[in-house]
Order: structure tokens, then sequence, then C-alpha cells
């Protein structure tokens, strides 16, 4: 059965292994999510066409899709973000990571939201390369000593080699170290500050 809510589709079917895998690989995770409560998936409606095909090839059912008559509607919601996982390519989207929220993986962000939060690059800005060693660190420029020392001391126990598991944490943590060899030694941070200030 597909309905409609919102802006999603609801799509109730019997559990069936091929079915599940087969809609996660051609819907993208940001564009649909389980729904324990409804023991649904809610897809977007762009994806109508493809839940319908699904569901005749592994059901054996055609289903009429309901027509959506509402326009979309922006809700702005304030997250408590616990934990972002990796960024990674996405079968049919833009490189994303999922985030821990309220006890589930419950948002994704993708990677040029995360650079523009974290590194103040704006959308369409410099690419990972031109990344500075604030970026390195997820810090603003005018961070005080004290906030340089608290987030290395907090990236430098989530990426230490011994306890990370991430493919690149070796490279990972060698970055933020060098970072924080720079940006703790005032002398050495005002020199780095002015070469940005010449590079800008």
């Amino acid at each position: 059965m597909i309905s409609i809510s919102g802006n999603n589709l609801v799509v109730k079917t019997p559990y069936d292994a091929g079915f599940v895998a087969e809609l996660k690989t051609r819907v993208p995770a940001t564009d649909r999510k389980f729904d324990g409560g409804r023991k649904a998936w809610l897809v977007t409606p762009a994806h109508g066409k493809t839940v319908q095909n699904l569901i005749q090839q592994y059901f054996g059912q055609l289903v009429l899709l309901p027509q959506a008559t509402s326009q979309a509607v922006t809700e702005t919601r304030v997250l408590e973000v616990r934990y972002i996982g990796s960024v990674k390519e996405r079968p049919g989207g833009d490189p994303s990571a999922f985030a821990w929220v309220n006890g589930q993986w419950a948002a994704i962000f993708t990677e040029a939201v995360l650079r523009a939060w974290f590194e103040g690059v704006t959308l369409g800005g410099p690419a990972p390369a031109d990344q500075t060693l604030y970026g390195v660190l997820g810090i603003k420029r005018g961070a005080t000593a004290d906030d340089v020392k608290r987030q290395f001391r907090r990236l430098a126990i989530q990426w230490h080699p011994d306890h990370c598991k991430e493919p690149n944490a070796a490279e990972r943590f060698i970055e933020i170290k060098g970072a924080y060899d720079v940006l703790n030694d005032p002398n050495k941070r005002a020199r780095y500050d002015a070469g940005l200030a010449l590079e800008a």
C-alpha cells in the first residue's frame, strides 16, 4: 500500500529482504527513512514510480500512486547531534554523513553543509585541499588558546589510531597534531594568520 503523509509517500509492504536491498540501492538515503512506529518506509514523491515498480516486481501487485496536492513545506528544527560519522559517497547523491540524534541515526548532512558549518567555508567554496589549520581542528579563527587545546584533546582522543578504526585515522591524527602544533604556539599562529591574510 502507498499513501501520502505530509511531503512523503508512506510505503507499507510485507518484509522482503530483496525489496529492502533494492529500495536502498535505488532510492538515495536522503530521500528515504524507515518509520518504526508505522512500520513503513517514508519516501519522497520523486521516487514514487521506482517504489511502484519495486512493489510490482517483488510482490506482484500494481499499486496506484496517490496524488500529492500540497506544496513542499520547509521545516526548521534544532537538533542535538551527538555524533557525526565519516563523509562517504552515497549512491545517487552528494557525499554525506549520517548523524546520531535522539538515540538513532536520524539525520543526514552533506559534505558541503558540514564544511560550511565547521570551516566557515561557503557552499561551493574551496576544495578540501584549501582547508586551513583552523578547519582541520574545526574551530573559528578567533578561537582562544583554551579553545584550541580543548578541541585538540577532543579530536586526538577521537582520531588516535589506537582507538579509531577508520582507515585514515593515522593520517588524520598527524594532520590534527600538525595543526595544533602551529595554532598552540602564539608566534607560529601569528605568522600563520599573517600568511592567511596575504593569501586572501
